[in-house]
């Protein structure tokens, strides 16, 4: 695609990356079939290809923010089903990204949006603010509706989406000293991000990843400090924001490196590790940061990823349930982990059935559902559906966003991939499961082993 930028607007690095990105684009529309706004609207506005000639105009001519243009950007998922398509490798996140920051900053939001918006920030990346908010939705409608009454609609839809997600419970993955379940000998370390919403929604995921770990010579750290990986504010269009929770996190991880061998640094929401991959991207040419963030990039993992790679041993139950597997888009799009997570389920016993348009997305996706609820509701309902379809006993996935966003609503449980793996190698029941219990079987201790010793495998 061809720019007009002039020989002054490209010595601002901003522009010259925008610049590089919209020149890879040459019109072939093949995003667009995989688009879920374009599939849903039939609208070249609602697709990348229209969306990137908009953004192309905007950051040329430098000026103010249109209210439509702020409309058809904010519409975009962030799904990246659109960069696995393309077949000239366009950067399409990163350009998204920047146009988010730059109508965050020049646009003319109304104050209710740009209200909602701060809150949600200050809400969502404190875990003790978000368990307080969850305690306080649980009063549900009264307060709901003083907030709605007050203006803010998205800030009502999110207490409202809040209010009906799961229970948060105390877990064992606070940050500060590596947490150790097991007396085994180690001969792995990797460090863990507890995550921002998982670790209030539904922390029993984490616990779940370190118990599967552990006892099998893995030492999982959660190490104190480490917060919010910074997708989110990305998704907000508060990047500088993001660029901090990025610089923060590399600067405790490098310290880590440093002092002992690290082999990993997982997470287990594939949102967090599809955006730590691309911090070399992110943060590149940032003075003292060049060495850090590519061996942080290198070593950031999904937790499906890493147990692909480690020798786990077989399970120790089987089971006659079919369970769906539903690929985030962080997870197949952002970072093309395809086949690992079913092939660990079904190594585990599980039997493991495709979901039609596997590729498009659920809906979620960071605030989406909150911002936009129409569309994300119409992307619900398809989702649901095609679940539907194959009539699964549980639908597994990697990211909170998908568990929390497809569980309301559906007549299926909806439990993180980790989750059935803890409960295959001998962890208990997940949570929501236990009227499955019957449908899981021991299997019998090999002779001259203890169980404790199948454990240790």
């Amino acid at each position: 695609m061809k720019t007009d930028f002039t020989l002054q607007q490209l010595q601002d690095p901003c522009l010259e990356e925008v610049d590089k990105i919209v020149k890879r684009c040459f019109h072939c529309g093949l995003c667009n079939a995989t688009c879920p706004t374009y599939i849903l609207l039939s609208d070249e506005r609602n697709g990348p290809r229209g969306r990137i000639y908009m953004m192309k105009n905007m950051f040329e001519r430098n000026n103010d923010v249109s209210s439509d243009m702020m409309r058809y950007v904010d519409r975009c998922l962030s799904c990246l089903s659109c960069m696995t398509t393309c077949p000239a490798n366009v950067e399409y996140r990163n350009l998204i990204d920047r146009a988010r920051d730059f109508i965050q900053e020049r646009g003319s939001r109304p104050w209710q949006e740009r209200v909602a918006l701060t809150i949600l920030a200050a809400i969502i990346l404190n875990p003790g603010r978000f368990s307080l908010v969850l305690r306080l939705a649980s009063y549900g409608r009264p307060l709901i509706n003083l907030i709605r009454i007050a203006g803010l609609k998205q800030l009502a839809a999110a207490f409202d989406i809040i209010s009906k997600s799961r229970s948060f419970r105390n877990s064992s993955t606070k940050g500060g000293k590596p947490i150790a379940i097991s007396k085994l000998k180690y001969e792995t370390k990797v460090l863990m991000l507890a995550g921002c919403e998982l670790q209030v929604l539904r922390p029993v995921i984490n616990d779940a990843a370190i118990r599967l770990l552990s006892k099998r010579g893995v030492k999982v750290e959660v190490t104190s400090g480490s917060g919010c990986c910074g997708s989110l504010m990305l998704h907000m269009g508060f990047q500088k924001q993001a660029f901090e929770f990025a610089k923060s996190n590399v600067d405790i991880w490098w310290k880590s490196i440093q002092d002992e061998s690290v082999d990993a640094i997982i997470t287990t929401t594939s949102d967090c590790s599809a955006t730590i991959k691309n911090y070399a991207y992110k943060l590149k040419n940032i003075d003292g940061y060049d060495e850090k963030i590519q061996k942080i990039a290198d070593k950031a993992m999904d937790i499906t990823e890493f147990l692909s790679r480690t020798d786990i041993g077989p399970s120790i139950r089987w089971s006659s349930l079919k369970v769906a597997y539903h690929a985030s888009c962080t997870m197949v799009h952002g970072q093309q982990i395809i086949e690992a997570p079913k092939k660990l389920l079904k190594n585990a016993g599980f039997t493991v059935v495709e979901i039609p348009e596997q590729h498009i997305c659920c809906g979620s996706q960071g605030i989406y559902r909150i911002m936009q609820p129409e569309i994300a509701k119409s992307l619900h309902e398809r989702k649901v559906l095609n679940i539907s379809k194959v009539k699964p006993d549980i639908v597994a996935t990697g990211s909170i966003g998908c568990i929390d966003h497809i569980g309301l609503g559906g007549n299926f449980p909806v439990v993180h991939v980790v989750e059935l793996l803890d409960w295959a190698y001998g962890g208990p029941v997940p949570e929501g499961l236990s009227h499955f219990e019957s449908f899981i079987y021991n299997v019998p201790t090999p002779p001259g082993r203890t169980m404790e010793d199948y454990l240790s495998l």
